[in-house]
């Protein structure tokens, strides 16, 4: 059998891809090779269960109420307990590790850890470094810079909020923030394909973070000529608006209220400090929460954005997000090999 018949065999027999979705479909004999060597590693299989396994029992834990602002915010109380450990596992095993070099020089893992992009704060600093280069680029082009906060509809939503409080939704139909953040990359998807179709000019970051009952939502800057920002908006709008059915009243009148949760945009000026004072505060509170002492979540005054970074990790480790995502960028591997 060729490379592709056996994982085909496998497939249909063992049910791999019921577990490994991506192995499902392989470009050439080469992946095809690949995927089968990693499908005998039973280490390969252990880690790949048990992140599955992990966002389950997570899944479980939010349709059971674990995960809300009267609870435990973003993540249940079980996920944060788990990234501590972890953690700490991670650490005591890197105490006791060390690289050498083919020349014999001898550092600390630890060392070399916190001058990578594993350190928090430099993670944080780059981030924040690439969205200033953008807004340099932006503004030596006379380009406006666009403020975009997308959601996934109800139905993806276990609680809602109302007045005050919150509540569960009706509309709830069971689905998981993994697929909330796959409809939200389809609709991403759609439109880019769209807008490279017209030529439409843009560029920025996208940062996921969770609602208090754990769904995503995507936040965005991006910046573009002035000219194309209404098709850029026009056309973002038209894939978020996609499902209607939770944006109309039974008479046809629109919902404003859940179209601007749906979707919303807004221009970014100078007064507000630019792009970069605008994502200052959606990198720190998904990263280290440097200078949010005080600072409060805008949907739970309870919840402190500094004591719920470890929420927000738990959750983004949990599902697997990927929180930062920049755009029609170029590489990062070259800023940090020069730096």
């Amino acid at each position: 059998l060729s490379p592709i018949e056996t994982l085909a065999f496998i497939n249909e027999f063992v049910g791999a891809s019921l577990w490994l979705p991506q192995f499902a479909h392989v470009k050439d004999e080469d992946d095809a090779f690949s995927a089968v060597i990693r499908l005998m590693d039973d280490v390969f299989w252990r880690r790949a269960i048990g992140r599955i396994t992990v966002a389950v029992f997570e899944t479980a834990r939010r349709s059971a109420g674990m995960v809300s602002p009267h609870t435990s915010p973003y993540a249940s109380i079980s996920a944060c307990e788990w990234i501590t450990t972890r953690q700490e596992q991670q650490s005591e095993w890197i105490e006791m590790m060390a690289i050498e070099s083919d020349n014999g020089d001898v550092l600390d893992l630890q060392t070399v850890i916190d001058s990578s992009q594993s350190n928090p704060a430099n993670r944080r600093h780059e981030l924040m470094t690439r969205i200033a280069g953008c807004q340099e680029y932006a503004e030596s082009n006379h380009h406006i810079a666009v403020f975009v906060t997308m959601t996934s509809p109800s139905r993806f939503h276990r609680l809602k909020k109302h007045g005050k409080y919150w509540i569960e939704n009706h509309n709830f139909d069971g689905s998981t923030p993994k697929d909330a953040h796959a409809w939200l990359s389809k609709g991403w998807e759609l439109f880019r394909a769209w807008a490279d179709y017209r030529n439409v000019t843009y560029y920025g970051m996208r940062v996921v973070e969770p609602h208090q009952d754990g769904t995503p939502h995507w936040h965005g800057v991006f910046f573009m000529p002035l000219e194309q920002a209404k098709t850029f908006i026009g056309g973002l709008q038209d894939y978020q608006f996609r499902e209607t059915a939770d944006l109309y009243f039974d008479n046809g009148e629109p919902k404003t209220k859940a179209m601007k949760a749906r979707f919303d945009a807004k221009f970014i000026t100078d007064c507000s400090g630019g792009a970069v004072a605008y994502l200052a505060k959606y990198i720190s509170k998904n990263v280290d929460g440097h200078a949010l002492e005080d600072l409060t979540d805008s949907d739970n005054r309870r919840a402190k954005l500094q004591d719920t970074v470890k929420n927000v990790t738990a959750w983004s480790r949990t599902f697997c997000f990927r929180q930062f995502q920049f755009q029609r960028t170029p590489p990062v591997t070259i800023w940090r090999e020069l730096r």
